[in-house]
């Protein structure tokens, strides 16, 4: 999965301590390990079972670490909790000043926008639905977590979430990171180019004009990022002009003629713009997950986009939503390095139910599915441990291709399903027939091996 973190936070929340009260006593027994948890456990965790009180304290204790409060290797306030701290004598101040450090700093940032996006797509919002979609994004978190559910706690003191509810209090949150809600959407639909561009002109740290092209050969040689020459202006400069992140001052003498200057603007500089910048970095699937909320009929019209990209994008989330029709759990997208040899996989599920399965799917926006194209996959779920195989084609499927996937379900375990274009229509049109076109698939899985054993 990508870098998208979230701080541990067991025996961590305001239903379990008082934050105010915890922070005295990590100033009380500065350099005092053995002191202070006894009495963060005779304070919070005397009445857990005996056997279970010292592991519960230490949890607590790493929690405090994990979320910037205490040093790593002492008890030892760190900067930001000294200041925390400091502000404990109004209970408010000291959340708002908590919840800030959570936005800025923790990721908070990502957790309120998954939110809200899930809101005004219609989900049903509950901690482990939010986690499936973080998961999406990057993150890493298992449904069981404790991790988003206390941090959404503690953004609760603060006011930034509803009482009893995952509603956003829109006021608040432009209250405490200082965006309004129009200018936090400037920074929604930011591609990792112009992300990876704006962190590069902020990397040095000069507040006055400078060469564009300067700056994009930073972002490429610190990001590990491309950029398409011919377009650079009209997809990255241009576009950054137009939200008021930079001014672009355009030359026709002197170095870097043929290259335009630039300069932040006073909304670049804003105190939230690299920390929410730094969050956005992380995500994995941005421009993907946009297309998770299209319904079938929408996505099978981008994938007749003429826009290549566009219809790459649309057939992944074809195939997100037919695999999560039929109940899987979502692993990864685009899976690469040396886990495939190199190669790509579109899609990971697991199905958990009774029998741990791993399904690898394919997309293919091509004319056929060949047998080559099979045989790849074959290779990859050697090295993945797959047990089922789905290609998923808006054409064909090749007479060679079928009479090779027979061959290996033959000789193996592995069970290929192929889906063609005509039942990506039946699907379009009633989404319900997803589950008639797998279980004929596995019916014919089924026979086939079944003629093997004979």
């Amino acid at each position: 999965m990508g870098d998208l973190n979230f701080p541990n936070a067991s025996e961590f929340s305001p239903n379990v301590i008082e934050l105010d009260k915890l922070l005295e006593l990590c100033n009380k027994h500065k350099g005092k390990n053995t002191e202070f948890l006894q009495d963060v456990k005779t304070k919070y965790f005397l009445t857990k079972d005996p056997k279970s009180q010292d592991q519960l304290t230490k949890n607590c204790r790493s929690s405090l670490v994990a979320y910037n409060i205490l040093a790593k290797n002492e008890i030892k306030l760190t900067e930001f909790g000294e200041e925390l701290l400091q502000s404990s004598k109004d209970s408010q101040e000291m959340y708002d000043l908590f919840a800030k450090h959570i936005l800025f700093n923790l990721n908070g940032l990502i957790l309120v926008d998954t939110v809200k996006a899930m809101f005004l797509a219609s989900k049903t919002v509950t901690n482990e639905n939010i986690i499936e979609e973080l998961n999406i994004q990057g993150a890493s978190i298992s449904k069981s977590s404790k991790k988003i559910n206390t941090m959404k706690l503690w953004l609760t003191q603060a006011g930034v979430f509803e009482v009893k509810s995952w509603r956003v209090n829109q006021d608040k949150l432009n209250e405490l990171i200082g965006l309004t809600e129009c200018e936090i959407s400037i920074f929604s639909d930011l591609t990792q180019e112009q992300i990876s561009f704006l962190k590069a002109l902020n990397d040095t740290g000069v507040e006055t004009s400078q060469i564009a092209s300067d700056i994009k050969e930073l972002a490429k040689n610190t990001y590990n990022i491309d950029f398409k020459e011919k377009v650079f202006s009209q997809q990255v400069l241009n576009p950054l002009e137009k939200k008021g992140l930079i001014n672009v001052i355009r030359t026709t003498q002197g170095r870097g003629a043929k290259s335009p200057k630039i300069e932040p603007t006073e909304m670049f500089k804003k105190e939230i713009t690299i920390p929410y910048l730094e969050q956005l970095k992380l995500l994995t699937n941005r421009e993907l997950i946009k297309f998770f909320q299209l319904s079938f009929t929408e996505i099978l019209e981008k994938i007749n986009s003429e826009d290549t990209y566009i219809k790459g994008l649309a057939l992944e989330a074809l195939g997100f939503k037919i695999m999560k029709l039929l109940g899987l759990k979502f692993v990864e997208t685009r899976l690469k390095s040396q886990q495939t040899g190199g190669a790509e996989v579109d899609l990971i599920f697991e199905n958990t139910k009774l029998v741990y399965s791993r399904w690898q799917v394919q997309c293919k926006n091509t004319k056929d599915i060949k047998l080559e194209d099979i045989a790849k996959e074959v290779g990859i779920s050697l090295l993945l441990k797959t047990s089922v195989i789905v290609m998923i084609g808006t054409g064909k499927i090749g007479n060679k291709a079928r009479e090779y996937a027979n061959t290996i379900m033959k000789e193996s375990n592995l069970c290929i399903i192929m889906i063609d274009g005509k039942d990506i229509e039946k699907i379009s049109e009633n989404p319900s027939k997803v589950t008639e076109i797998f279980n004929r698939e596995a019916k014919n899985a089924k026979h086939i091996k079944m003629l093997n054993n004979k």
